[in-house]
């Protein structure tokens, strides 16, 4: 088997291992575990709900919702089915506008296959009023790519930024972008790198339209699944923060909470937490991070606990 198959393979077979974990269970957790090293784990999560392949919205000015769609997967309302036959298959970018006691759904983009596949992980806002978002597959070298759609007239026009080439780039970026005061671009891949966990990266905008991209850190991923799944998240002193489905510094793989943070000329990585699974501990997160106002860590993973059905987890200060 050639190496690209081989990786899309072991991709698609991670990706439907991170899917199971959203299957509904039938009881729920009632448990907290000790604080460990500022890690506390939550009451637990029933799991009584089904996937939503739609991409979450982002609200512009409080009048419009903006996401997207990915038009090979499972939709949501005869709405979505009838965008998704009406396009190429590849994926939209549509816009929700309210419209008396109910919204009225616009199709901005419908992306085709020499652009990128299965636009995932939501779409930020940039300065000018471009969308920003990545393709989970597809771009120049078929491993994923990070869009930009710019509005031109009553229309919009997508341009491919960056591919990634499934080596030293990473792979598969599915966890989508964020973008800081100054208009560079943050987001990570899910798989390889040299860590094979994935990879954190950078698009910084230049003159004339150009960008540089920067790959921060290749990821620490003991060769098991999957990377990053959802977005970073970045502190007033530019630290990024984001959660690793099944990498991390432990062999096997259950998934971590980390820090990268840039000092003396590079990124370091810092790792807060690495899952060690139940019955005291969660496992594989598949979801982004916040803070609250004390700068403590707030997540959620879909499996460990009690019942392995996840957890709640908070990281506190220090760290």
């Amino acid at each position: 088997m050639e190496e690209a198959e081989k990786d899309q393979v072991e991709f698609v077979e991670a990706r439907e291992d991170a899917t199971k974990a959203f299957e509904p269970a039938e009881q729920a957790l009632n448990f907290v575990a000790p604080a460990v090293h500022g890690f506390i784990v939550l009451p637990g999560l029933q799991e009584n709900g089904q996937v939503s392949y739609d991409q979450a919205a982002v609200q512009r000015g409080r009048q419009h919702l903006i996401g997207q769609h990915l038009t090979n997967h499972r939709v949501a309302s005869q709405t979505h089915q009838q965008v998704a036959a009406a396009t190429s298959g590849c994926g939209v970018v549509y816009k929700l506008t309210p419209s008396g006691s109910g919204w009225t759904e616009t199709l901005l983009y419908s992306f085709v296959g020499n652009e990128g596949e299965q636009p995932i992980g939501g779409v930020v806002f940039g300065r000018s009023g471009n969308l920003y978002g990545v393709f989970e597959q597809g771009g120049p070298a078929g491993r994923g790519a990070v869009y930009q759609l710019s509005p031109s007239g009553g229309s919009w026009t997508e341009q491919t930024l960056q591919g990634v080439d499934g080596r030293d780039d990473g792979a598969y970026p599915v966890g989508g972008l964020i973008i800081d005061s100054s208009g560079n671009l943050y987001g990570t891949t899910s798989c390889c790198g040299y860590g094979g966990g994935g990879t954190a990266f950078e698009l910084m905008p230049g003159s004339g339209g150009g960008w540089t991209f920067n790959t921060l850190y290749r990821l620490p991923g003991n060769g098991v699944g999957l990377g990053p799944v959802d977005k970073l998240l970045m502190d007033g002193a530019g630290n990024l923060y984001g959660t690793s489905y099944q990498g991390g510094d432990i062999y096997g793989g259950r998934g971590a909470v980390f820090k990268l943070s840039f000092s003396n000329g590079r990124w370091w990585y810092t790792s807060l937490h690495d899952f060690s699974g139940p019955p005291n501990d969660g496992a594989e997160p598949h979801s982004n991070l916040v803070f609250d106002a004390s700068g403590n860590l707030w997540g959620t993973t879909t499996r460990g606990g009690q019942h392995d059905a996840g957890v709640v987890f908070e990281i506190t200060q220090p760290f």
